[in-house]
């Protein structure tokens, strides 16, 4: 359900952002469009940013789906729909996962029986997603390369000519997050709360939020936006040790998705800490199997040799 839902959700942004299909439920998102006017693909979601992240994550599991004949068909909707999005988190998020199984099926191949077929897999969706962005000019192309220069520097001026509505909003992005910082250190122990969007518009005067998950949760709970925080980067250490499971990249990519989104109410974050204890109960339930089987085969030795 998961991947069905990305594949309808990829194509209707790909009809949104080839002027195809309208807003849909989302007719107040202004500002989610390209610097041409273009409408910026949604799908089904309010915002094109955490569509990206959704396509993103539903990578892996298309990777890993038991429909053969379906993985790329579903890979080049999803593909399609993510640059529809012209979201650098998206792009980014679905290299990184593209990357991370591509090292997986070299660890696995290395054995006796190479999976050239998955590893095949892999290596399309880097090429197209790679083709993709280099074709996206004004899109994600330069969107990313400005948020890295503005990341870097701290300045948008760089030397090619580029989107000038995405180095805006690259350094936006920084002086964002910058005074979510600020908050927070002002406000410890206990944060801003409620009250921490007032105290952002004095301060920048604008109200927005820190488009990083992790600095608006220490802005808005100061230490018990720490500790959710910390929780959650544990549970992403705990699904990348799992990354050859399902789910696990998905969980993974969601996580990284907060370093560049502001999650509404912080709620997806409970997904990926809900996948990280499942892995792990059903870890601790297969150390334990061994351990049940060897006690009934001792106990079974001992009643051979009374008999």
């Amino acid at each position: 359900m998961y991947i069905f839902f990305s594949v309808v959700s990829g194509a209707v942004a790909f009809l949104q952002q080839q002027g195809l299909v309208g807003a849909l439920g989302r007719d107040l998102w202004g500002r989610a469009t390209a610097a041409d006017g273009s409408l910026r693909g949604s799908g089904l979601l309010g915002d094109p940013n955490f569509l990206a992240v959704l396509l993103a994550s539903s990578i892996p599991l298309i990777m890993q789906w038991h429909r053969l004949k379906a993985r790329l068909p579903a890979l080049a909707i999803v593909t399609a729909g993510l640059l529809s999005t012209n979201s650098r988190a998206g792009f980014i998020l679905a290299l990184v996962s593209v990357v991370i199984l591509f090292f997986n099926r070299q660890r696995r191949g290395s054995g006796q029986q190479p999976n050239s077929r998955g590893r095949g897999l892999v290596v399309t969706a880097c090429i197209v997603l790679m083709i993709g962005f280099a074709a996206n000019v004004g899109g994600q192309r330069d969107r990313v390369l400005d948020g890295l220069q503005v990341a870097i520097s701290g300045s948008a001026a760089i030397s090619y000519q580029s989107d000038a509505a995405a180095e805006v909003s690259a350094s936006d992005r920084r002086e964002y997050a910058e005074a979510w910082m600020r908050l927070g250190v002002k406000s410890l122990p206990f944060g801003a709360g409620s009250n921490a969007q007032d105290f952002i518009e004095t301060e920048s005067g604008r109200q927005n939020a820190a488009h990083n998950n992790f600095i608006q949760l220490f802005g808005q709970g100061g230490i018990a936006g720490l500790l959710i925080g910390s929780l959650t980067l544990a549970a992403a250490v705990a699904l990348f040790r799992h990354r050859n499971t399902n789910f696990a990249l998905t969980g993974l990519t969601i996580v990284l998705g907060g370093l560049f989104l502001s999650y509404p109410g912080t709620a997806l974050l409970a997904f990926p800490i809900g996948v990280a204890d499942a892995l792990a109960k059903r870890r601790s339930r297969s150390n334990s199997a061994p351990t049940a089987t060897q006690s009934t085969s001792s106990r079974t030795g001992r009643s051979r040799s009374l008999n």
